[in-house]
């Protein structure tokens, strides 16, 4: 055999193994966020009434409180009621990329809520200058864990089943 057909499938078998490793390592559980102490945008206070200040728990976290409804399918729209959210929020599916640059969509008793409808795929939640895999996957029925992602840092996690 041609020594350079032995390298070259040498590569492609390494190449191979380093994208399972990537595909099946296990997400962070938890993600250390620098919480800012700077005062709020002119977007954030114009998005509000002045009666109406962002309800934040924990110096800036972000919290879901619910969502509803808690079970759909792909196409489904569903609301997060919280607290901490902000103009620009990424829903994460079980730690994948579902929809990013959600924006905050009301403001009622005490809670923010967003509105955003399940997408038919999901995508690594790779942070700047991080080795990250590119795939996307196809949202498929089962559980998945919906959190909220923006510069506040990142939420809870609460259940949610696709049909």
């Amino acid at each position: 055999m041609n020594i350079f057909f032995k390298i070259g499938a040498v590569f492609i078998v390494a190449f191979g193994l380093i994208g399972v490793w990537f595909s099946l390592r296990p997400l962070p559980t938890t993600i250390s966020v620098p919480v800012s102490t700077s005062t709020p945008t002119t977007d954030t206070i114009a998005s509000q009434t002045p009666s109406q200040s962002t309800p934040l728990s924990a110096a800036g976290s972000v919290v879901l409180d619910s969502v509803s409804p808690t079970s759909g399918s792909v196409g489904s729209v569903v609301t997060l009621r919280g607290a901490g959210f902000t103009g620009d929020n990424t829903i994460l599916l079980s730690g994948n990329v579902g929809v990013r640059n959600v924006h905050l969509t009301s403001f009622t008793n005490g809670h923010q809520n967003l509105v955003f409808t399940i997408p038919s795929s999901i995508s690594p939640n790779c942070k700047p200058g991080e080795m990250c895999p590119m795939y996307v996957r196809l949202v498929l029925p089962g559980i998945y864990s919906v959190a909220v992602e923006n510069s506040n840092g990142t939420s809870n996690a609460l259940s949610f089943k696709i049909l």
